[in-house]
């Protein structure tokens, strides 16, 4: 018998996920926890799983002048992007408050209503 692709096993549990989601809120509440599981674990996984990638990377690379190119591309392409991004959050966050919606992902809407309604704020986690 033939096994079921990965991608499709994915795809398959990611819409499964969002109709438990959409259509029994109270029992995705009751099964959360199975998402923080994974999602610890996998961040437990993904700095080692780097830093060995890398290690190897770099240890397999011959002489001086291929590991400079290397280097010059990596910075290129991850720390001068990285770099504007910083840049333009802070100048964003030092004008003003950030624009309305993004706040519902990292959360700034609800400390903006509880400062305006004087409450007690407690940040869940």
């Amino acid at each position: 018998m033939k096994s079921i692709p990965l991608y499709v096993q994915i795809i398959v549990c990611m819409v499964a996920g969002m109709l438990v989601g959409i259509f029994a809120p109270e029992a995705a509440k009751r099964i959360d926890w199975i998402g923080a599981i994974f999602m610890n674990a996998l961040g437990m996984l993904i700095v080692p799983i780097i830093f060995f990638s890398i290690a190897r990377s770099v240890a397999g690379i011959g002489g001086g002048g291929s590991l400079k190119r290397i280097s010059l591309k990596t910075i290129g392409s991850a720390g001068i992007p990285m770099s504007a991004m910083v840049m333009l959050s802070i100048i964003l966050s030092t004008v003003g408050l950030p624009i309305e919606g993004i706040g519902l992902v990292i959360g700034v809407d609800r400390i903006l209503v509880a400062k305006s309604e004087k409450e007690s704020l407690s940040i869940d986690i």
